[in-house]
């Protein structure tokens, strides 16, 4: 099931496009305690604002959350996203283990070239999507007491839980990329 329905998050674009926000507001896992694994998934699509003559590539996420685990238990943190139909990027993956309470944050680094450029299309093209699939899995061994995971936004900054940051840059006109390369 989606953790994430309509309302249950906000998106916050920066007005050059270079950053993308999103804000949950109960994105989280939680157990009782006894053995148990319990799984909350998010599935969200984001139309990115890209200029005119203008294409985004994507440089970094930034990925902020909160846990309270005890002794015997785990958190993991599994994020997949899509820049533009075709475009995957690396699933991101982190675990978080044993006894840990408080906020959590993580930076991952895309190195230039991984992903393809989103925008530039043909007249009428459509807006480039950024695709998330987001998962946080909480396994608690028996007797261990209340765990949680969450992604949020620490403190209430104006970041949010998941961050991506582009860099805009021209569009080259047909062709001119492979002048570039040749010359």
């Amino acid at each position: 099931t989606n953790a994430c329905p309509a309302g249950a998050y906000s998106v916050v674009q920066s007005p050059d496009g270079s950053s993308v926000s999103v804000l949950f507001h109960q994105f989280m896992a939680e157990t009782e305690g006894g053995a148990a694994t319990v799984r909350a998934t998010c599935r969200i699509q984001i139309p990115l604002a890209v200029a005119a003559g203008q294409s985004l590539s994507l440089t970094s996420v930034d990925y902020r959350g909160f846990a309270m685990l005890g002794q015997r238990q785990s958190a993991e943190i599994a994020v997949d996203y899509e820049v533009g139909r075709g475009n995957r990027a690396p699933r991101f993956q982190r675990r978080l283990q044993g006894t840990h309470e408080g906020d959590f944050a993580f930076t991952d680094r895309l190195p230039p070239g991984r992903l393809r450029q989103a925008g530039c299309g043909a007249r009428g093209a459509p807006v480039p999507i950024l695709a998330i699939d987001a998962s946080l899995t909480l396994t608690s061994a028996g007797g261990a007491g209340q765990a949680l995971v969450s992604l949020d936004t620490a403190d209430q900054a104006a970041t949010g839980a998941l961050q991506y940051r582009f860099v805009a840059r021209p569009c080259l006109p047909r062709g001119a990329d492979q002048e570039v390369l040749q010359n």
